[in-house]
C-alpha cells in the first residue's frame, strides 16, 4: 500500500497545480480549498474538494481534479464505497486518466473485487503502457491471486 499512498501524492500535487491555475482568478476562498484539496489531512480535504464540487460548474478539469482528491481522501481514512463513486464519477468524466484507473483498481482491491482491478490496471495500461504504477498495481494483484509468473512479468516493466 506504500506505492499506493505515492500514488496519490503524485496525483495530488498535479490535481493541486491545475486547480491552482484554474481558481487563480476565482476568491481567495476558492483558492485556499484548491490547496486543501487534496491535503494531508484526510477530513479537511474532503471537505474542501467537496466545495471545490460545489462551485465547480462545468468545468471538467475542476470536477475531476476535486473527485479524485476526494475519492484519495477516502481511500485515506478506509472509507473505501465512498472513494470507488468518486473515482467513478471522475472517470465518467475523463475516461483517459491512467492515474485515475490505478486508484480505482486500488480501490476496488480492498473492496476485494478482485477481476474489476485486473480490468482497471488493464485499461490504465492501455491507455500509458509505460506507466510504472499500472505495471507495479497489476504485478502486486496478480501477486495476490498467486499468478507468480505473471506478476514476476509485471514487475520486470518496473526495473
Amino acid at each position: 500500500m506504500h506505492s499506493t499512498k505515492r500514488l496519490v501524492a503524485t496525483v495530488a500535487l498535479r490535481i493541486a497545480v491545475s486547480l491552482a491555475v484554474v481558481v487563480a482568478p476565482l476568491t481567495a476562498r476558492a483558492q485556499i480549498e484548491s490547496v486543501r484539496c487534496p491535503g494531508p489531512d484526510a477530513e479537511a480535504a474532503i471537505t474542501a474538494c467537496t466545495r471545490i464540487l460545489d462551485g465547480a460548474g462545468n468545468v471538467r478539469m475542476v470536477q475531476v481534479g476535486a473527485l479524485v482528491g476526494r475519492a484519495g481522501a477516502y481511500y485515506q481514512l478506509k472509507r473505501y464505497t465512498e472513494a470507488l463513486a468518486d473515482y467513478d464519477a471522475a472517470l465518467a468524466l475523463d475516461p483517459r486518466s491512467a492515474s485515475a484507473y490505478i486508484l480505482r483498481g486500488n480501490t476496488l482491491l480492498q473492496l476485494d473485487r478482485l477481476d474489476d482491478a485486473a480490468a482497471d490496471y488493464d485499461r490504465s495500461l492501455q491507455l500509458t503502457p509505460t506507466n510504472l504504477w499500472a505495471w507495479s498495481a497489476r504485478g502486486n494483484l496478480r501477486s495476490v491471486r498467486k499468478q507468480y509468473a505473471d506478476a514476476a512479468d509485471d514487475f520486470t516493466h518496473v526495473l
